[in-house]
Order: C-alpha cells, then sequence, then structure tokens
C-alpha cells in the first residue's frame, strides 16, 4: 500500500513577509486554475466558465444570487482580483491561499468565511486523501475554494440545475448550508472505509502479525487522527453559526445547521471507536507475534530434547580410546543406532506423557478447589443471610429513632413559638398601657386573633395596673427574656428598663394620650423619602 507524504510544503519566501501577502502554501494539486459562475434565482440559471481572470472581466450580472467555484489556489494574481471584486480582507485572501488551516469561522460585517476539510478515499492506495475547501458568504454570494476538482459539490449543483429546483428560492446561506452538509456527508462515506480497513487488518493480525501489517495499522491510526483533527473544530464552528446572532443565516437555515451539528457528533463518536479498535489491534498483534514465537520455540525446544541422547551417544563413541566396546563387533554400528533410537523414543514418550500427567493432576486440584469453593460458598451464605437480617434490624431501629428526633424537633418548635407568641402579647399590653391606650386583644398560640367580645368597661382598681407594679415587674421582663426568641426582639427600649423613669412618664402623661407638649408618647414612624428620577 503507498503510504501518504506527510511533506509540508511551507515556503521560506513566507517568513518576514507582511500580513495579508498572497503567497501559496501548500500543494499544487492542479495544473491550470478554473473558474466557474452560477447565477440563478427563482426563476431561472445560468452557469458560464472562465478559462482566465481576463475573461471574467467582461461579465455583467443578470441575475440576483451567485455562487463562484475556483479550482486551484496557486495563482495568486485570481485571489487578488476575486478579493479586490468582493471586498476580501488580505488576511481572508492569504488564509485561502494556506492549505493547511484548520477549520474555523471568521465573521465580517459583509461576509462569513469559513474553512472546511474536504476528504476522499483511493481506491488504489487504500488511503484517506484530504483537501482544504474555503467559503466565504455574503449577502447574496457565495464564493467557494478547492484545491482541485473533487467533484464533490456536483451534488448541490444538480440540484441547481433541476427545472423544479426549489433551493433558488432560498438565499446564499442555504446554498452555504448545502456544500457544508455535503462536506459532512462524506465524512461517513470515509467511515465506512476506515471501519473495513480496521477490519481487514485486525483478520490479518490474528492469523498473519507480518512488520509490514504494523506499519499498516499505524497508518490507518494516522489517517483516522487526521480526520478527527478536522471534524472536532467543525463541530464548534457549526455549534457558532447555529447560535450567533447575525443575519448571514436565516432562523430556518440555523434549524440545518443544528441537523449538521449532530451529524458531526455521530461522526467524532464513530472515529472515537475506530480509534479504539485501533489501539487494540496494536496490542492484538504484539500478543499474535508473541504467540507465535512461543510456539516456534516450543517446537525447537523439543527436537533439541529428542536428539538429545542421540547427540550424547554419538559423542561418546567419539572418543579416541583404543578400547573400546563395539569397535569391533559387526554390528556395533546398528547396535549404536538401535540406543539412539530407543533414547529417542523414551524421550518422546517423557515430553507427550508429561503433559498428560499434568492435566490429569491439574483435572484433580481443580474439582479440589471447586468442592473448596463449594463448602465457602455454602459457609459464606449462612453469614450473609445473618447479616442481612441485622441490617435490617438496624434500619429498623434508626427508622424509629428518627421519628422519635423529629417528633421531639416539632415539640421544641412548638414550645418556641408559644413562648414567642405570649411574649409578643406581653410587650404589646405593656405598650398599651405605657401610652395610656386600650390593650389589644390577645393573640392566639397559632398566630390568629379570637373573636371580639363585649365592649370593656372601666376597670376597676384590682384590674388596673398601678405604675409602680409595672416599675418593679419590667426589669424581670427584660432580664429573663423567653427562651427560643430572636434577639432582635428581646431587646427592651431604654426607657422600658429604667423604673423611674416609667414612673414619671406615666404620672405625666395626660388621660388623652398625650404628651406634656401635645404630642402622643409614642412617636410616628418616619416615611421613607421618595425616589426622583
Amino acid at each position: 500500500m503507498k503510504k501518504p507524504s506527510k511533506k509540508r510544503t511551507r515556503p521560506l519566501r513566507k517568513v518576514g513577509l507582511p500580513p495579508g501577502t498572497l503567497v501559496h502554501i501548500g500543494e499544487v494539486k492542479t495544473e491550470k486554475p478554473s473558474i466557474t459562475l452560477l447565477e440563478y434565482d427563482s426563476t431561472g440559471m445560468s452557469e458560464i466558465r472562465f478559462d482566465s481572470i481576463e475573461e471574467s472581466r467582461t461579465f455583467t450580472r443578470s441575475r440576483e444570487k451567485i455562487w463562484l467555484n475556483v479550482y486551484g489556489l496557486h495563482d495568486p494574481a485570481i485571489m487578488a482580483e476575486i478579493g479586490r471584486r468582493f471586498r476580501l480582507h488580505p488576511l481572508i485572501q492569504e488564509d485561502i491561499l494556506n492549505t493547511q488551516q484548520r477549520p474555523k469561522v471568521d465573521e465580517f460585517a459583509d461576509y462569513l468565511y469559513l474553512v472546511a476539510r474536504y476528504f476522499d478515499y483511493d481506491a488504489n492506495a487504500r488511503c484517506l486523501t484530504s483537501d482544504q475547501i474555503s467559503i466565504v458568504l455574503g449577502r447574496n454570494f457565495v464564493l467557494t475554494f478547492q484545491e482541485r476538482a473533487t467533484g464533490a459539490f456536483e451534488p448541490v449543483r444538480e440540484r441547481l440545475r433541476a427545472d423544479t429546483s426549489a433551493m433558488r428560492a432560498h438565499g446564499p446561506d442555504y446554498l452555504a448550508y448545502a456544500l457544508i452538509d455535503t462536506l459532512v456527508d462524506r465524512y461517513f462515506i470515509m467511515l465506512d472505509h476506515l471501519s473495513d480497513l480496521a477490519e481487514e487488518l485486525e483478520e490479518s493480525a490474528l492469523t498473519r502479525p507480518t512488520p509490514a501489517l504494523l506499519a499498516e495499522i499505524n497508518r490507518v491510526k494516522h489517517e483516522a487522527r487526521g480526520m478527527r483533527r478536522a471534524v472536532w473544530p467543525l463541530r464548534e464552528v457549526l455549534n457558532t453559526l447555529s447560535r450567533a446572532d447575525n443575519d448571514f443565516f436565516s432562523a430556518d437555515t440555523r434549524l440545518y445547521l443544528r441537523d449538521i451539528y449532530d451529524h458531526t457528533v455521530h461522526v467524532l463518536e464513530s472515529l472515537e471507536s475506530v480509534r479504539d479498535l485501533l489501539a487494540d489491534l496494536l496490542d492484538i498483534y504484539l500478543s499474535s507475534v508473541s504467540n507465535r514465537l512461543n510456539t516456534e520455540v516450543r517446537i525447537l525446544t523439543v527436537l533439541t530434547t529428542l536428539f538429545m541422547p542421540a547427540t550424547l551417544i554419538a559423542g561418546v563413541f567419539g572418543m579416541n580410546f583404543h578400547d573400546m566396546p563395539l569397535l569391533a563387533d559387526a554390528d556395533g554400528f546398528w547396535v549404536a543406532m538401535g540406543m539412539m533410537g530407543g533414547a529417542a523414543a523414551f524421550m518422546a514418550a517423557v515430553v507427550f506423557a508429561v503433559p498428560a500427567f499434568a492435566q490429569g493432576r491439574l483435572s484433580l486440584s481443580e474439582r479440589i478447589a471447586r468442592l473448596e469453593q463449594q463448602v465457602q460458598g455454602q459457609g459464606a451464605g449462612q453469614s450473609t443471610v445473618d447479616l442481612l437480617n441485622r441490617i435490617n434490624e438496624l434500619q429498623s431501629e434508626v427508622q424509629s429513632l428518627r421519628g422519635l428526633v423529629e417528633q421531639q424537633a416539632n415539640e421544641i418548635e412548638q414550645m418556641k413559638k408559644r413562648s414567642r407568641d405570649q411574649y409578643v402579647d406581653l410587650d404589646a399590653r405593656l405598650t398599651r398601657l405605657e401610652g395610656g391606650a386600650p390593650a389589644a386583644p390577645a393573640t392566639a398560640a397559632d398566630g390568629s386573633i379570637p373573636p371580639a367580645s363585649e365592649p370593656a368597661t372601666t376597670a376597676t382598681p384590682s384590674e388596673t395596673l398601678q405604675p409602680g407594679q409595672l416599675a418593679m415587674e419590667e426589669p424581670e421582663l427584660a432580664a429573663t427574656p423567653a427562651p427560643g426568641l430572636d434577639p432582635a426582639v428581646r431587646r427592651r427600649p431604654a426607657e422600658r428598663r429604667d423604673p423611674a423613669g416609667a414612673d414619671r412618664a406615666a404620672s405625666a402623661a395626660p388621660k388623652d394620650g398625650t404628651g406634656t407638649a401635645g404630642w402622643p408618647t409614642s412617636r410616628p414612624r418616619q416615611a421613607a423619602p421618595l425616589l426622583e428620577f
């Protein structure tokens, strides 16, 4: 298989030049640039092809929307002319000529610039190839720049050429969506090719692991990684376009962009699966090579063991002694060969009998281990039952204790609430008495006001609290506040904690509830000032 080239052509003349300099970076993949113009609207379409940039200068636009496609990016003069006519930024022109761009999107006032990658499968070399696709979307035009004539957008052209084409009624944004959708659909085809290659490599790794197979696995893994580098940023680009607040894409077209975004997510998930399979192939390859090596070493070991006695006997008879048995015997040679054959047969029997004996012993050991596991399992089962019963008992006890705790907490909360209500009621009564106003009706424990009773009559001396009595009881209330109350509620005014001041205020206050100066004893609350705009 042909290994794809990893060469990166980056001319040295690009270094040090100012931004926006038009220099082609990349491989020249077409001999001569080609320019194709499609202008269309709801009434029809016309297609024009220019062999040179000079021919395009005499063109007069006749329809509302146009699509300009350029094959070949190695001629900066063509790029400069197109950039001048469509008012493209010099940096955009520079990025179009740089065929090693990462997929991205740049937004300008009058157009959008988008970069994507086109993938194709070379059946002869059985590898993936990629080209850069640059798309410029304007208010009424779409510009596409390709490195070579790949035929990627031919289905879109066929849709425009159809007499009953509904695409003509849409704007250029829908055309840009159709172009991006075509590129993403190609990704699924490339995924199928990668999956087929991975399955073939997996079968070869199990049956025929060779060094060439290892190189092929690394190559396919590299292609999958390169495809992922192209699809991952494209997903972010589509997410940005579907959520961007601009008028380049209509609301209806954004729905289609979200669909493409879902497709890219699916492609990424499938790529991750292929990458995991290729990573596992490396382990499978190493395991297969190790098993094959072990088999070869085992065969060599068996052969060495079989011929070891023969080698020993041959070495003994090869010694240079004058008096040696069987040297003068006519059948000595055959006797020695028989001894070698018998020794070899004996060693073969030992070699093949030991594994069978070990297997029999292993079976017996397995039976004993199984019996031990069964015995331990029975004991463990009984222990598990006891443990579960104990856990259930503890859970019941915890639930009962939790209920008691909740009940006590509820009772404590009710006690706090009753104490707070009693204290507030007492405070209100004391405030009314100090101010000379009639006592307010008592508040119930739940915060509701009981129904009014008969009109109150003049209080008897025994029912009326004297100032001296207030002066004696007030410090006790202030000193021992009710439990569970808010500290802000427990705080009392300074004049109430002073018995003498309370007596003086009670004696000096007139019966109509006003002070010495004719103002109410309790100061009214000041209203907040109004805001002025």
